[in-house]
């Protein structure tokens, strides 16, 4: 009777092991998403340039800074891709400047377009949530 019990008791205990360790839905996203201050590198023709932004997600939707300026900026979060799309003013002159961007080991990588000029870039994350 003894051994019914332990086993039973071992039973139990398994079960409530493997619940536990089942992702509860939309729990592995909230984990997984954008926000928090990263430092861009972006290729340039005319050299590496960095920037660093802040972002917040809710939702699909992704606000924050962009830059020393803090320009505010806009975009997509969405099956791990970022998509960003807003206006700055460069050496250039102004132009909107645009990202896309996976994120895969908590970095995004991609590439980023303003004007006629385009590139690849890599960004890490320094802060989290």
């Amino acid at each position: 009777m003894t051994v019914i019990r332990v086993a039973k008791v071992v039973s139990v205990l398994v079960l409530a092991c493997l619940c536990a360790s089942v992702a509860v839905p939309g729990a592995q996203a909230a984990a997984d998403d954008v926000t928090g201050t990263w430092s861009f590198v972006m290729e340039t023709p005319g050299g590496t340039r960095t920037a660093d932004a802040t972002f917040k997600v809710d939702g699909k939707t992704v606000t924050g800074t962009w830059g020393p300026e803090k320009t505010d900026v806009k975009g997509t979060f969405a099956d791990n891709a970022l998509e960003l799309s807003f206006p700055i003013q460069s050496e250039n002159g102004p132009g909107t400047l645009g990202i896309k961007a996976k994120l895969a080991n908590n970095e995004l990588t991609g590439t980023w377009t303003f004007q006629e000029y385009g590139g690849a870039l890599k960004a890490t994350r320094t802060t989290a949530k």
